[in-house]
């Protein structure tokens, strides 16, 4: 080439130059202007929004080298949530209507599960956030004073395609953002959240009677007996096994902690099929006479089969299936939905029964002004032959129910009318807002779309909404559409089981949950360091127990007449013994059937328990002394005498402490067991006292002798195979991480041991361990931090006493 620009004159070697830079500036400009409008696109065009950070905040020293994620250590605390720190929920919501102290958001439109339980927010704190041109700002803070939620909209129709008008659908399920819908003729819908149906093909004759979605796909049944299962809802194929009669019902049941449950299928009488998707096989269970007309799964992992005879079984599994004696009835039972942790159940002649929190089951058949009979009856259509008084009139079959919220249901007959209850079924009247035409069939779904069948084939949808109140209101304004919503809702422990049923909701106990003997009661109350920045971790556990006189008789047991349903006793539904050996799990409300092992300790009148996960600390051929340290007090009433043991196959070893009255009383002891531990071995720690009175317990801390609360474990400092690191990124310290109390991070180490889920450590522990490798510490601040907590942060890191 330089060879050629040597034969060039001079000025055509400049024209050369210039034509190439015009070449290249073009060729620049055009790239520029492509990338621009593709980045454009995938912004869909929104302003940007730039973030400047001064000089003086940003690390002028770059880091090159090795970086490790942290995402745990092991814990000097053997103890889970041993500080009793309550749960936070934290959750952003946007406005769908407002005022100056209300909002409203829409149901479907939320990111994260709201509560469909009234006054559940009341008390939870909020911060208002409006867009500008290139920030999100807050407005206002304020705290939630009323709760209502399950406001129903008007209803709306929903555009069916021309070639299935007139089909009426059989049942709906929602799946991926969209709902399903079944019916006839093998139809098949998919519907958009506020869109109009779209018809799916289906490639078998069928007339498709029930359906049911899991995480893995769809499955559904017809009027012949056949299941069909759809990864995608596209492509069906048909299930090896049928049904003798047309599949009733079918119903996803989720396993708690997995990733997959199960499906449930039913047909004739004693039919019950159970499986995965693409692998169902037929069941061998007590229902015999009964076809299963509906499944209802509650919030505590029960399944309730509902019968055509009358009877109603349960399981905590699918497979095994027990009566429910309570529930049994000369009329079919059709028709079931949860909400919270409340159940509603309606069948044949207007029967209607609820499941209550703690487990018991009432009949809502009082006689009334505005009872469920008297207002059945006021609907039903008056047949001047018959000549047959209101009293006397035959009540009409219930063949829907839906739980709104935990106050407000609806029912339908089956002449197509609906009844609305706001009270937990105490008064009902005739829904105003389902009244201007039939229903054959109505369904509420997770995401808040209330869809309505009419005779005819036409199909309505309805939305829920909810309100939230607050204080103070906005000082000008109103809360606007859009808005953005920051809600953060505190929940201590509370829990009642002095007159629960021992048989209503059984589950296995944990490692590291804390549970409670059976005729006790605990709840969260003020922490041992209440107010002390860097030591309050927000609570503590308080034990109540009230001896009393275990009824002989039903006299003794109390009376209830018409005008009074007080009990001058509370009853009791086995022996005192058993009450007490059975363990109730305080997080998950469920009760541990089989007596735990509990040698020579019957005399105590309560207990709370939790079985270490000796898996966290317990290392191999050491035999280590153990320390056990916590805080308690107790109120006049009590005698004192708290005894502390721990209990296990191999080891029962226990000291008695005395509590003096007056305040809190930090406690210490160390004890040796006489066998070796090991990981798989069964140790439980133990808290108990006779008699009546409360004790409240705080900072239990469980470890090694070498350890100390607040201290890193030995465990690491001792370990020599440490990975060496230049960086170290702290993402087991939770700074503003949503679902952490606020500066939980310079808790002391060993009260941050939670759940397994939500452990965490210490900041200062691990920026120790930071010193120790020799590597740069990298905070992961999440977005929940809010000034003062950074101010706190930088304050820490500083070295200020907090």
């Amino acid at each position: 080439m330089s060879r050629f620009f040597r034969h060039l004159s001079g000025s055509l070697r400049r024209r050369v130059l210039i034509v190439t830079a015009i070449v290249l500036a073009v060729i620049l400009v055009a790239t520029v202007a492509i990338v621009s409008r593709s980045t454009d696109r995938l912004t869909s065009r929104r302003n940007a929004m730039v973030l400047q950070l001064s000089d003086q905040s940003v690390g002028r020293n770059a880091v090159l080298g090795t970086g490790i994620n942290l995402t745990g250590l092991p814990d000097n605390n053997l103890i889970s949530n041993g500080s009793f720190s309550p749960q936070l929920f934290q959750a952003h919501y946007a406005v769908h209507s407002g005022s100056a102290n209300a909002f409203d958001i829409k149901v479907s439109e939320t990111r994260t599960d709201i509560s469909l339980t009234e006054n559940h927010f009341v008390g939870a704190s909020i911060a208002i956030y409006r867009e500008t041109f290139s920030s999100m700002e807050e407005i206002h803070d304020a705290v939630i004073t009323s709760y209502e939620a399950g406001r129903i909209m008007d209803k709306t129709p929903v555009l069916i395609p021309e070639e299935i008008t007139g089909i009426s659908l059989a049942d709906f399920t929602y799946w991926e953002g969209h709902t399903y819908a079944c019916g006839s003729n093998s139809t098949l819908l998919k519907i958009p959240s506020g869109g109009d149906a779209t018809a799916l093909s289906f490639d078998f004759l069928s007339d498709l009677t029930a359906i049911a979605a899991g995480p893995e796909g769809l499955m559904t049944g017809d009027a012949s007996g056949r299941l069909f299962s759809s990864r995608d809802g596209i492509f069906w194929q048909l299930l090896p096994l049928e049904m003798s009669t047309a599949v009733k019902a079918i119903a996803y049941v989720p396993i708690p902690n997995e990733a997959n449950g199960f499906f449930l299928a039913s047909g004739g009488p004693g039919e019950l099929m159970f499986g995965r998707l693409q692998d169902m096989s037929p069941l061998n269970t007590p229902i015999q006479d009964d076809a299963v007309t509906a499944f209802v799964v509650t919030e505590d992992d029960i399944i309730y089969a509902l019968g055509d005879q009358g009877r109603v079984y349960f399981s905590m599994n699918g497979v095994e299936w027990t009566e429910e004696t309570e529930l049994a009835s000369e009329n079919a039972w059709l028709a079931g939905d949860v909400s919270g942790n409340l159940a509603f159940f309606t069948g044949a002649s207007g029967q209607m029964a609820i499941r209550r929190a703690n487990g018991l089951f009432e009949f809502l058949g009082a006689e009334g002004s505005d009872s469920l009979p008297r207002a059945l009856r006021r609907i039903t259509p008056y047949d001047p032959d018959s000549n047959v008084p209101l009293r006397k009139r035959t009540l009409p079959n219930l063949s829907g129910v839906l739980s709104v919220t935990s106050e407000k249901i609806v029912v339908l007959t089956e002449h197509g009318d609906t009844l609305f209850s706001n009270d937990q079924g105490m008064t009902w009247q005739p829904y105003a807002l389902f009244s201007d035409q039939p229903i054959s069939r109505m369904s509420l779904l997770p995401s808040g779309d209330i869809y309505l069948v009419h005779p005819g084939g036409e199909l309505s949808r309805t939305e829920l909404t909810s309100r939230f109140m607050f204080e103070p209101a906005l000082p000008s304004g109103e809360v606007q559409p859009d808005d953005l919503i920051a809600l953060s809702l505190v929940t201590g422990y509370r829990m009642d089981v002095e007159n629960q049923d021992l048989a209503a909701r059984e589950g296995d106990l944990r490692a590291g949950e804390w549970s409670i003997s059976g005729g006790a009661e605990v709840a969260s109350s003020e922490d041992a360091d209440d107010g002390r920045i860097g030591y309050d971790s927000g609570g503590s556990l308080g034990i109540t127990f009230n001896e009393y006189a275990v009824p002989t008789d039903d006299k003794e047991r109390g009376s209830q007449d018409d005008d009074e349903a007080t009990p001058t006793e509370r009853s009791d539904t086995s022996s005192e013994f058993m009450r007490k050996e059975r363990l109730f799990s305080i997080a998950r409300q469920t009760v541990f059937q089989t007596p735990v092992n509990n040698p020579n300790r019957s005399y105590l009148s309560a207990r709370l328990s939790q079985r270490i996960d000796l898996s966290r600390l317990v290392v191999g051929n050491v035999l280590p002394l153990f320390r056990l340290e916590f805080d308690v007090s107790r109120s006049d009433d009590a005698d004192g005498e708290l005894e502390v043991w721990f209990s296990g196959p191999l080891i029962n070893e226990g000291k008695v402490f005395t509590v003096p009255s007056g305040g809190w009383r930090h406690q210490r002891e160390t004890f040796a067991f006489p066998k070796k531990l090991h990981p798989e071995d069964e140790l439980w720690i133990n808290f108990g006292f006779s008699g009546s009175g409360s004790y409240k317990l705080d900072n239990v801390w469980f470890g090694r002798s070498e350890d100390a609360r607040g201290a890193l474990s030995s465990l690491v400092t001792e370990n020599e195979t440490l990975p060496e690191a230049d960086v170290l990124r702290f993402d087991c310290v939770p700074i503003g991480r949503s679902g952490y109390l606020s500066e939980s991070w310079c808790l002391p180490e060993g009260s941050t041991s939670g759940i397994r889920e939500k452990r965490f450590h210490n900041l200062g522990c691990v920026m120790q361990l930071a010193d120790l490798l020799g590597a740069q510490p990298w905070l992961v601040v999440d977005m929940h931090a809010k000034e003062i907590e950074l101010l706190h942060l930088m304050e820490y890191i500083a070295g200020s006493p907090l």
